[in-house]
């Protein structure tokens, strides 16, 4: 299949997703610029690219934003002393083995209510099938650290299917 054919079958498959997020994706991997951009590597078993391919699923990464308070217990805080920055849900296809995120979904404006001014990110990886539905086909691990170090060396999620040895 030619890079055109692959482009145009990616989109038609993510119709209700972002086509421009599925071209970028399909570029090689680079973190773009910006003050919050990183690179998230996936390392997926031989068995479940297969089974993705096979099934002609795609991915869904979500990447939660947040930074612990600054004082212990602050209103907008959670229970692990946390406070929400943002979040961002990209789609993939499930050939893409580096995708470049771009950190959009934190609101700055929040950091003075942080430690260190320094987000955090958690990200999740999940199958989704043709009716964009997350399936539990994939068992991956998260990658939680603060997005400094996500831009200094890829973050690595790896995924494994739900029936075998990870």
């Amino acid at each position: 299949m030619t890079y055109a054919k692959a482009v145009v079958s990616a989109c038609l498959l993510l119709s209700l997703c972002q086509c421009d997020k599925v071209m970028s994706a399909l570029k090689p991997a680079k973190a773009p610029p910006g003050l919050f951009a990183y690179t998230l590597r996936l390392d997926m078993t031989p068995a479940a690219g297969a089974r993705m391919k096979e099934k002609d699923y795609h991915l869904n990464v979500h990447a939660f934003y947040y930074g612990r308070a600054v004082v212990p217990k602050a209103a907008n805080a959670d229970e692990l002393n946390r406070i929400q920055l943002g979040y961002e849900l990209s789609p993939f296809p499930a050939g893409i083995r580096a995708m470049a995120m771009t950190g959009e979904g934190i609101d700055s404006r929040l950091f003075g209510q942080i430690e260190d001014k320094q987000p955090y990110v958690l990200i999740t990886v999940h199958a989704v099938n043709r009716s964009n539905f997350e399936n539990d086909m994939l068992t991956c691990n998260n990658y939680i650290n603060q997005i400094a170090e996500a831009r200094k060396t890829a973050a690595v999620v790896r995924c494994h299917l739900q029936d075998e040895a990870g």
